[in-house]
């Protein structure tokens, strides 16, 4: 019976079909319309709520600037000057025990008025194609949003906000184009950032036109902590941005702004340098907006791979032919130097870690877990050149583990933030960071009861690690060199990969 019901109900499907076909046609057309409605409407509603934010900030920023010139710069965190070569270990070795849980762990925590109104081209798209380190990225971008300041003072500025308020759609489907592009990469907060600065200087040709571009979409469209202000110095607009004041930046000046008691670092980014600019102080709005983060969620990928090194893993009598990005290694000398956690913990490049797989994918199933730190600790200790990067740059660079790849040198910091990134990434042991004075090294907790004669040991955390020093050639877990025997190093304490 059941069979026979469910034949009757196909054949008057099919027999019906032709007839049906019309109405769900007519069906879908009507289910359309009702969707463009419901998108038109939410874009109104969208416009009216950017619209009146942003009378209410135009009409607060309209207000006279107050002059800040409390402009300041992080110092390096090395007291010391670093070593000038690599030493190399003697063979035999006495260590030491120290207990690091009450060191301070370094740790992430996560003008006269111009007259006239603001001007812009007429209605319709530009096509605009932005060369971003090697890669071109088209993008289509409104001509309402090309607005041309009349001047740069409070007022001209509040003229611009009530203008391209006006085309806050265009705008933020521009910035979802930014971010998707983005996330594409892997790109962190900051590369969103010099994104959309390169969208600007396509655009513009004046830089106080390219700051308002800028500020403008980070602020309303990204969320992020960003301001305005004229440089008292050059009568020009430049660009202060919030960056993650859970870590010091260090080659960036920054004025700090009190927001609710608390100093707040915005970093000048663009515009030229300035010892003082006048701006405006705070805004309730903005305690709503996040400041720029430096950290990476996924592999850099800024197009492929273009590159290879051929490196030795001396430890497993073997070569690996290690690709490298040269247009990633382009943007990561562009990311603001930071504290030294970030560059434990960012990821190689999906082409880099394949290659690394089948050398030291198998590590950890076939060795016991002192061999295996053994043979990453050697490679990564004879496999690079040395040198410091005041020799090699005329400055302090730290290293992200690709870098280390594509350089031909490095130095104390980069080894062991590539070390550490092996080490969790391919043994899962824990590690952390040990800063002396004018150097950088690591211990690893090998997680099994071992002993090795002679060895410097850690207290930390409930746990035991072994000192792990990827400078000191030829030396083994827990060999530590001489000079620092009588220093308790701070802590760099690592995320969760």
């Amino acid at each position: 019976m059941t069979k026979k019901l469910f034949i009757f109900i196909c054949l008057l499907a099919v027999t019906n079909f032709c007839g049906a076909q019309t109405s769900f046609d007519d069906y879908k057309k009507s289910m359309d319309e009702m969707f463009d409605s419901f998108v038109e409407e939410q874009n109104r509603e969208f416009e009216r709520f950017t619209a009146q934010q942003n009378a209410e900030f135009a009409a607060f920023v309209e207000q006279q600037w107050q002059l800040f010139d409390d402009f300041c710069k992080s110092s390096s965190p090395f007291s010391k000057p670093k070593l000038q070569e690599a030493p190399i270990a003697p063979k035999t070795n006495s260590g030491r025990s120290l207990d690091l849980d009450k060191v301070i762990d370094f740790v992430v925590k996560s003008v006269p008025t111009k007259n006239g109104q603001s001007t812009f081209k007429s209605v319709g798209n530009t096509n605009v194609v932005v060369d971003f380190y090697g890669e071109k990225l088209s993008f289509d971008v409104n001509n309402n949003l090309r607005i041309h300041l009349a001047g740069i003072s409070e007022r001209n500025v509040a003229d611009y906000l009530r203008s391209v308020s006006k085309n806050s759609t265009d705008a933020l489907n521009l910035w979802k184009d930014i971010d998707r592009k983005s996330v594409n990469f892997g790109l962190n907060e900051w590369g969103r950032y010099l994104l959309v600065k390169a969208v600007a200087e396509k655009l513009f040709v004046s830089t106080d036109d390219r700051v308002m571009f800028c500020f403008y979409l980070l602020r309303n469209m990204g969320g992020y902590k960003v301001k305005v202000g004229r440089s008292s110095l050059t009568n020009n607009l430049v660009l202060l941005l919030a960056i993650d004041n859970a870590k010091e930046v260090y080659n960036y000046g920054f004025f700090s702004f009190n927001e609710n008691g608390r100093g707040v670092k915005y970093y000048l980014v663009y515009g030229k340098d300035s010892g003082s600019v006048y701006t405006y102080n705070l805004n309730q709005q903005d305690l709503n907006l996040s400041q720029i983060k430096l950290d990476f969620d996924a592999p850099l990928s800024i197009g492929y791979c273009d590159r290879i090194r051929e490196l030795k893993i001396n430890g497993l009598n073997t070569t690996i032919d290690l690709p490298f990005n040269s247009k990633n290694i382009a943007f990561l000398d562009d990311v603001p130097q930071t504290v030294f956690p970030i560059y434990f913990v960012s990821a190689m490049p999906k082409e880099s870690q394949k290659m690394l797989n089948e050398k030291f994918g198998g590590l950890k199933e076939q060795y016991s877990a002192q061999k295996a730190v053994e043979v990453i600790l050697d490679f990564v200790q004879t496999a690079f050149d040395y040198k410091t990067d005041d020799d090699q740059f005329g400055r302090e660079k730290y290293f992200y583990p690709e870098e280390v790849i594509a350089y031909p040198y490095c130095d104390c910091e980069d080894r062991s933030a590539l070390f550490g990134w092996l080490v969790r990434n391919y043994l899962n042991l824990p590690v952390i960071g040990l800063q002396y004075p004018g150097h950088i090294a690591t211990a690893v907790c090998l997680e099994e009861d071992i002993s090795i004669d002679g060895a410097t040991t850690f207290n930390y955390g409930g746990k035991k690690y072994y000192l792990c020093d990827p400078t000191y050639i030829g030396a083994g877990i827990g060999v530590e060199m001489p000079n620092f025997r009588t220093v308790t190093p701070k802590v760099i304490k690592l995320k969760n990969l």
